[in-house]
C-alpha cells in the first residue's frame, strides 16, 4: 500500500536568558577582624561561565574567587570598603554592581545588619583521629540571612579547628575559631572539618544568624580497621535544662555521649539518673561542666552504671542553664549510628 506523508511549518521561539546582572545587594554581611568570612556574589543572565573580578581593593586579607564569585579569607583590620563588583559572561557581556562591605574591631559582631542570636546548635564537633564532621546549614527563606558560626573546647574556651568552607562551589581552607557566612537565598554553606591529623580534637559548634536557619552534622569516622561509618544529627534550634537519650551496652555493643552546657558565661551541674530496661533506677550521679565545656566519653567511662546494660538516662541540669547532648552507638566493628534524644519532664 502507498505510504502517506505529511508536512508542516512550525517556528521556534528561542528567548534570551535576559540581561546579565549581578543580584547581590549592598552593602554585603559585614565581617570581623580576625574571623574567617565567606560570602558567595550570584548573577542572573547572559551567557555562562561567568568570570568575576574586582575593580577597586577588597578588605585587607579578603580575596574574590574569579570563577565561582566567592569572597573569602580573613580580615586583618577594621574599616569599611567601598569597590565595584564585575562580572563577564561567556560572550563577553558585562554587569558591574558599586558595593561595601564594613569590617567590625575583633571580637565585635560582624553582622553587618541585625544583631545575630544562638539559632542553632551542635553539640559535637571532631576533627582528626579518624573523626572529621560537616557541618550544612542553608537558608530556606527568600532573604539573605548573616551567620556566625563559633567552635568552643572542652573548657569553654575558642576551639580552633582546621575547616573547609564551601559556598555554591567556591571555597577556601584555614585555621579558624569562627567564622562569619552571608547565605543567599535557598543557598548552602558546607563547612567541614579534617580528619588528617593524628591528634583528636573535639567541642561543639553555636550557630548565630540574623533570622532562623536550618541544618544539620555529619559524623564521619574510619576505624583502625579501616571501616566507614558516619551518623547524621539534625541542627538543634530548641534548648532545655533536661533531656532523655537512650544507651545500650550489651553484645558487644557500646554506646558514646557528648555534653555541652550552653551556658557560656556560668559552669554547671548536670545530674544524669539512669535506668535499666526494666525502668530499674541504677544510679544518680553528677557531672561538672565548665561555662561554655564540653565533655565526650564512651558512656562507661562516663557512667559506669551502664556497663553490661541497656535503658535510658535523664540529664538534668542543677544549675539552672540549658545545656544538650548527643548520644552515638558504637557496634563491634567499630561502625557507628546516631542516637536521638527527647525532650525530658523538667
Amino acid at each position: 500500500s502507498p505510504k502517506l506523508t505529511a508536512t508542516q511549518e512550525f517556528t521556534i521561539v528561542i528567548n534570551s536568558a535576559g540581561p546579565l546582572t549581578i543580584l547581590t545587594s549592598s552593602p554585603l554581611p559585614g565581617g570581623t577582624a580576625g574571623t574567617a568570612y565567606s560570602f558567595n556574589l550570584s548573577a542572573i543572565g547572559g551567557t555562562s561561565p561567568y568570570t568575576w573580578s574586582v575593580l577597586g581593593e577588597l578588605p585587607a586579607g579578603l580575596s574574590l574567587n574569579a570563577s565561582t564569585g566567592l569572597i573569602s579569607g580573613t580580615p586583618t583590620a577594621q574599616g569599611s570598603s567601598s569597590f565595584t563588583i564585575q562580572v563577564t559572561d561567556g560572550a563577553s557581556a558585562t554587569a558591574t554592581l558599586a558595593l561595601g562591605l564594613s569590617i567590625a574591631a575583633a571580637g565585635s559582631s560582624g553582622s553587618g545588619g541585625s544583631t545575630p542570636v544562638r539559632t542553632g546548635v551542635l553539640s559535637q564537633v571532631a576533627s582528626g583521629g579518624g573523626w572529621k564532621s560537616s557541618v550544612y546549614i542553608y537558608n530556606s527563606s527568600a532573604s539573605l540571612v548573616n551567620v556566625t558560626v563559633k567552635f568552643w573546647a572542652d573548657d569553654g574556651t575558642p576551639l580552633s579547628l582546621p575547616l573547609t568552607i564551601t559556598q555554591t562551589g567556591g571555597s577556601q581552607s584555614l585555621n579558624a575559631t569562627n567564622l562569619n557566612a552571608g547565605i543567599t537565598p535557598y543557598a548552602t554553606v558546607l563547612i567541614e572539618t579534617s580528619l588528617e591529623s593524628n591528634v583528636a580534637l573535639s567541642g561543639w559548634a553555636e550557630v548565630l544568624s540574623s533570622a532562623p536557619i536550618q541544618g544539620y552534622g555529619v559524623f564521619h569516622y574510619t576505624s583502625v580497621g579501616g571501616i566507614q561509618s558516619e551518623g547524621t544529627v539534625p541542627l538543634e534550634t530548641t534548648f532545655q535544662a533536661s533531656f532523655l537519650m537512650p544507651f545500650d551496652n550489651l553484645n558487644g555493643f557500646q554506646t558514646a555521649v557528648a555534653l555541652t552546657n550552653l551556658a557560656t558565661g556560668v559552669p554547671a551541674s548536670i545530674a544524669a539518673t539512669i535506668w535499666d530496661e526494666h525502668g530499674s533506677q541504677l544510679a544518680v550521679q553528677t557531672i561538672s561542666l565548665p561555662a561554655g565545656g564540653h565533655a565526650s566519653s564512651i558512656l562507661t567511662d562516663l557512667l559506669p552504671a551502664t556497663t553490661a546494660n541497656r535503658g535510658i538516662i535523664q540529664f538534668r541540669s542543677i544549675s539552672g542553664g540549658n545545656i544538650t547532648g548527643l548520644g552515638l552507638r558504637v557496634d563491634p566493628l567499630g561502625g557507628i549510628t546516631s542516637i536521638p534524644k527527647s525532650p525530658s519532664p523538667q
